[in-house]
This record gives C-alpha cells, sequence and structure tokens, in this order.
C-alpha cells in the first residue's frame, strides 16, 4: 500500500508500506535484480523471507529508485535459511570447523533495521549459525558497502584451526568448553573482506587457564 507522486523535475515521490510473506529466496533472486545486487549470497541460499517495510523516497525519470533518497524501516525474517557452499562462510575455517562451514543452516529469526539516505542500519540479533550461537549486526551503505560483524559463541566440537591452535599450547584448556569469536565482513557486496576477531577469544582462554599456567610455572 502507498503513494506515488510525480514532480516537475520528472523524479516521483513514493511512500509505499509492503508485507511479504514466505517469499521463496531462490525465486527472489533470480527474479528480482535489486535482490541479486544488495544479497547476492540469497544466490547460495534455500528459504524463505518474510518482511514488513515502510519507506519513502525518490524515483529517477526511468522509474529506478535513487537509493540515497531512501528513508524507513522495518523488520525481516527468515524460514529455513540455509546457505550452501558459501564463499564468505569458507573463509570462517579459523574458527568452526570445515566440515560445519559447507552447508551452513541458519535458525529463524526476525531482525530489525532502519534505512536512512538509503543507508541500511541492521540492529543487533541474535541467532544460531552452523550449530553456534551468534549476534549479528552492522550496516550496508547506499554504495552497496557492507560493515558487518558476527559474534559467536563456538562450542568445543567445533573449534577450528586458529582456536585449536592457540589452545594445543596451554594446560587445562580441556575444561574450555565455549569461546567467543568474532567475524567482521566489510567492502563490497560482492566481494567483501572476512577477517578474524580472537581477541575475546584470547582473553577468554587466558583466563580460563591462568591457575594452570601457575601450577606448570611453579612446577
Amino acid at each position: 500500500n502507498g503513494s506515488y507522486e510525480n514532480t516537475p523535475k520528472n523524479q516521483p515521490l513514493v511512500d509505499f508500506g509492503f508485507d511479504v510473506i514466505s517469499f521463496d529466496i531462490p525465486m527472489a533472486y533470480h527474479s528480482i535484480s535489486g535482490i541479486r545486487q544488495l544479497l547476492p549470497v540469497a544466490g547460495q541460499s534455500q528459504g524463505k523471507l518474510n518482511t514488513n517495510f515502510k519507506m519513502k523516497g525518490r524515483l529517477s525519470p526511468n522509474h529506478k529508485l535513487i537509493a540515497s533518497s531512501i528513508n524507513g524501516n522495518g523488520l525481516f525474517s527468515t524460514n529455513n535459511l540455509q546457505i550452501l557452499n558459501s564463499p564468505i562462510f569458507n573463509q570462517l575455517k579459523g574458527i568452526l570447523k570445515s566440515e560445519k562451514l559447507k552447508n551452513v543452516s541458519i535458525d529463524d529469526f526476525k531482525a530489525n533495521f532502519k534505512v536512512d539516505a538509503g543507508n541500511i542500519q541492521l540492529s543487533p540479533f541474535k541467532t544460531k549459525v552452523a550449530g553456534q550461537e551468534t549476534t549479528i549486526f552492522g550496516t550496508l551503505s547506499a554504495e552497496n558497502l557492507l560493515n558487518m560483524r558476527l559474534d559467536f559463541k563456538v562450542e568445543r566440537d567445533a573449534f577450528g584451526s586458529d582456536i585449536q591452535n592457540i589452545l594445543s599450547v596451554l594446560p587445562g584448556n580441556k575444561k574450555i568448553t565455549i569461546v567467543p569469536a568474532g567475524v567482521i565482513i566489510t567492502g563490497p557486496v560482492g566481494n567483501p573482506d572476512v577477517k578474524m576477531d580472537l581477541s575475546e577469544t584470547r582473553k577468554t582462554i587466558t583466563n580460563a587457564t591462568k591457575d594452570d599456567i601457575q601450577k606448570s610455572l611453579n612446577k
């Protein structure tokens, strides 16, 4: 529902609300060019998307949305989301075992977002990624540049190589069952840079093993 009003400069004003229920993600990717630009990972995804979104903005003379003119807010949720063989998730093998990253299931979630001058701000929300509790938040700019963060709580049976390497040299590491680990995703949507943030990982492991390290030093 909404309204459309042309202007003397032929840049129509639009004010619309959308209520989208159980939209098939692969179908959205193949039939809507905007999805391919904003969410290229949708091409490797399965599941359903729901969104309730209100927006105001302007259209170009050929009726394309002018990204920098869009303001709005809304929420979206997913059902049975799975991401298949994503190159982004393949880069997380430092914190998660490789076999957990081939076909990544993401628990159903609801997330709120705002749009300010075409920049999308995603409020923090919790879900499970590959079975690990994860908090996700960040921004997508009007120029299609990502600045996202995923904060994992990684369980012992899912520790990747970087975490295992930190643990392997420390006495008393067997008592550690869950550690935090961060992932920062920045850059162009189609080819972002993925970096690990293990600062909290090291801190947690150090605090958990310091007594055992001191005993070893005393010996």
